[in-house]
């Protein structure tokens, strides 16, 4: 009865992905914001890195998805040219614009 059970319940359980997301809204695992990324029609990470060249002074250290009530955005830690870093957030679906 148990392995009946089980082949009927581990199909779906296998479909559920958990997004793990921070207490800051930021998703921790590129593998999962990825999707969310292509499901949503957000701006890819290389289109945003290269929208990012005409905009910015500096470079993008780090980018991370993250998931407001207001929908999802980048946020960025950009290194300025004399080596300090700040944070730029942008909105996901059209960065910069």
């Amino acid at each position: 009865m148990l392995r009946v059970v089980a082949s009927l319940v581990l199909p779906f359980m296998l479909t559920v992905t958990p997004v793990a997301v921070g207490g800051d809204g930021c998703i921790a695992d590129w593998s999962v914001a990825a999707n969310i990324v292509r499901e949503k029609g957000l701006a890819t990470v290389e289109t945003l890195s290269q929208r990012a060249k005409t905009k910015l002074v500096g470079s993008i250290v780090q980018t991370m998805l993250c998931q407001s009530r207001s929908g999802y955005h980048y946020r960025m830690v950009v290194r300025a040219p004399d080596g300090r870093l700040h944070t730029v957030i942008v909105d996901a679906a059209n960065p910069f614009e």
